[in-house]
């Protein structure tokens, strides 16, 4: 979840997949138009040099459409967004940056659809204020703050209409959109790529699984000096509403201006969160986005947040894994291609590639804070 973007826009959230082909087909049209006219523009050691498909106005026909139909297709903008140069290009990557700080939120009446849809039409009465604009938007849902009767403060987190009900096609049109217009990068293996981001977004919609992710990293860290997890509520959650207490503080990705020893002391910690979560508690946030790192400067403590991407693994995963890193970090090299192959045996060859680039995309986030 990212703070709300000052440019974001209240814009409905179309829910059918016919609404949201006709966007996604509007897309598409718009980039082919926009190449053309950008070729026209330019010479030819211009074209030759960078992507007409990649112009400017491009950028705001990718930007606006993602974050106005939001789901999947603005869940795939993000996680390419975290990319480096060596997969996607700068150019691309500089507008899937622009994606993952934006998100337009829903017109309130359509919030309130939703949230009363969920947990009934007299849900209001168990809070003692809730503010109707949002203060946090992502890909999925959006964020508002309300306070309980007994004076916590909660982040309540609804779910945008139709998202989960179009994840397969959602991805499978931008996926076409983006192929379309050369913006994808080469060796992607889009059909790959569809079939993972299908199977995670899937989780994600569900709330309730959530809510139940929640609870069990809150008991595996129970007493946890440095990190902590919010209480669920669960009489104002759902499907696709949940409701945590507050927490304080500023997500991880805005802690630069903390002294170099405490930024040390935050990465050793998630490090060590990192191998605990896989290889002792084989139960893992998937999902390396700084804003689910909530910092407290009052308490030198860290919340986490956002579980819908936890998932479980088994020990011949985890065993295999470790048996990998000892053998890598002996300089065997025969030993990681035999147990590697080993792996992949036993496994799904896709979740296996989609598990070692979220680990490796966390460790190496963590390194960028140690060594700011």
């Amino acid at each position: 979840i990212t703070p709300l973007s000052e440019k974001a826009r209240e814009r409905r959230v179309p829910v059918t997949r016919l609404g949201r082909l006709v966007n996604f087909g509007g897309l598409a049209v718009g980039l082919g138009f926009g190449a053309l006219t950008e070729m026209a523009k330019r010479d030819k050691k211009a074209v030759m040099d960078s992507s007409p498909f990649l112009s400017e106005a491009n950028a705001q026909r990718i930007v606006r459409t993602l974050c106005k139909v939001r789901g999947a297709a603005l869940k795939l903008g993000q996680v390419l967004s975290i990319q480096d140069d060596a997969f996607i290009s700068p150019e691309m990557a500089k507008i899937f940056e622009r994606v993952r700080q934006s998100a337009d939120f829903m017109p309130t009446k359509q919030m309130m659809r939703v949230i009363s849809g969920e947990l009934g039409p007299d849900w209001r009465e168990q809070l003692q204020h809730f503010e109707e604009k949002p203060f946090a938007a992502a890909s999925i849902g959006q964020v508002h703050l309300g306070r309980l009767w007994d004076g916590r403060e909660v982040a309540m987190k609804i779910q945008y209409p139709g998202v989960a009900q179009s994840i397969d096609s959602d991805v499978r049109n931008i996926m076409t959109a983006l192929s379309f217009s050369r913006a994808l990068p080469e060796g992607l293996f889009p059909e790959h790529l569809i079939e993972v981001m299908s199977r995670e977004l899937a989780l994600e919609c569900d709330y309730i699984r959530e809510a139940q992710c929640a609870k069990k990293f809150k008991d595996l860290l129970k007493g946890h000096p440095f990190f902590y997890v919010p209480d669920v509520i669960e009489e104002l959650s759902s499907r696709r509403v949940l409701t945590l207490t507050l927490v304080p503080g500023f997500p991880l990705d805005k802690a630069s201006d903390l002294d170099e020893d405490l930024r040390n002391q935050i990465c050793e910690q998630i490090l060590i969160l990192c191998l605990r979560e896989l290889f002792e508690f084989r139960f893992m946030q998937t999902d390396p986005n700084w804003s689910n790192f909530f910092f407290d400067p009052r308490t030198h403590r860290v919340a986490l947040l956002d579980f819908g991407a936890t998932r479980g693994f088994d020990k011949a995963f985890t065993d295999s894994y470790i048996e990998i890193i000892k053998a890598a970090a002996e300089r065997d090299r025969d030993a990681v291609l035999r147990k590697s192959i080993e792996m992949n045996s036993a496994l799904s060859f896709l979740s296996t590639i989609f598990y070692y680039l979220v680990y490796c995309t966390l460790f190496v986030n963590c390194l960028f804070i140690l060594y700011w």
